[in-house]
């Protein structure tokens, strides 16, 4: 989930687009024991040319990796933002993981997208269709050649891009804001409640 008041949309100056701006955009952990996956696929992006910058980790993480060529430092809050806001695409990555391990759920940065506007490249796993719908709020990948091939697409198709990306932000602020999980858990807690009180009474 996420807080509206906290990732939305937000005009950059010129200045600020000059700071934060690429076409492709990645925040995130890139340490080798547990993204060695998501890491391999952003060398190959930036060894394919393309326009990319990446925050998150720290500067030893990347001696040499290409991705020391683009990589920004560290960033946070509203900061955090204007990076999501600045740049044509996010990309999105799981943590390294085994078959079934991710089956439910999806990882924050996926909200965080959604909800600053911002169009979506996510590393496909089994549970995104129960949060967003695939190709019309979201686009999945599957392999390196996969990503590479649609970022090269939604690059130069940029109404399909702006309207996924808004069709997304409207999606989670229908369905996945902090206000709709806690929402669901209170009814959860409701049910769990019931049925113990009518098992007690049987």
């Amino acid at each position: 989930g996420i807080d509206p008041d906290i990732h939305h949309p937000i005009t950059l100056t010129p200045e600020e687009q000059a700071r934060y701006g690429a076409d492709v955009c990645f925040i995130g952990g890139l340490s080798g024991r547990f993204h060695s996956a998501r890491r391999q696929m952003i060398e190959f992006a930036v060894e394919q040319g393309i326009d990319i910058k990446v925050w998150g980790g720290y500067r030893e993480h990347f001696v040499g990796s290409p991705i020391l060529k683009v990589w920004q430092g560290q960033i946070w809050g509203e900061d955090q933002v204007k990076a999501l806001c600045a740049a044509k695409i996010g990309l999105n990555f799981h943590v390294d993981h085994q078959q079934g391990e991710l089956n439910r759920g999806l990882n924050l940065r996926a909200f965080e997208l959604a909800s600053c506007g911002v169009f979506q490249l996510l590393q496909r796993v089994p549970s995104v269709g129960e949060f967003f719908e695939e190709d019309k709020e979201i686009v999945c990948f599957d392999t390196q050649e996969d990503m590479l091939n649609k970022t090269r697409f939604y690059l130069t198709h940029e109404a399909d891009r702006q309207r996924i990306a808004h069709a997304a932000r409207e999606r989670v602020l229908r369905d996945h804001t902090w206000t709709h999980r806690v929402q669901h858990m209170s009814e959860h807690l409701v049910r769990v409640l019931k049925e113990r009180h009518d098992q007690s009474r049987a």
